[in-house]
């Protein structure tokens, strides 16, 4: 199985780019072992005055230029994510507005059948019930409609 590409890229050292070794066959770049808690790491060494401070600020500046880019296109990723969330969302709404009013109509049709066959002081109070009811939920659907 071939490793990580993440996992190459630490064991090729990307600082070693940064030296500026040319052809100076005498140039230094060694590794040291270090043992920290029980594991080895290698850490680089260097020869600090064959380090190139251009190309150092140029890999610098690709990094933070990268990193802003990054930061950009999540930015507008979750900007069109939250678009589609708010389209999504109002659809669901008026689809959900929209069942609830045939719902009341069906049940008021319901009551209103059922009222007709009760006893005058039943259904004299039935229908100041159901009014009520049907004021409070129309003032409910044009809040929820806004």
């Amino acid at each position: 199985m071939a490793p990580h590409p993440c996992r190459l890229l630490l064991q090729a050292n990307p600082l070693a780019l940064l030296a500026d070794t040319g052809n100076d066959p005498t140039s230094t770049f060694e590794s040291e072992n270090v043992m920290i808690n029980g594991m080895r790491f290698d850490l680089p060494t260097f020869d600090l005055p064959k380090l190139d401070a251009e190309r150092a600020q140029r890999a610098a500046r690709d990094a933070a230029h990268l990193a802003i880019g990054l930061g950009v296109l999540s930015f507008q990723r979750a900007q069109v994510r939250r678009q589609e969330f708010i389209a999504t969302a109002t659809e669901r709404r008026t689809e959900l507005l929209h069942g609830a009013e045939q719902l009341g109509a069906t049940v008021d049709g319901l009551v209103d059948s059922a009222t007709g066959r009760l006893p005058e002081p039943i259904a004299g109070a039935v229908r100041t019930a159901t009014g009520a009811t049907r004021t409070v939920r129309n003032q409910m659907f044009a809040v929820l409609k806004g």
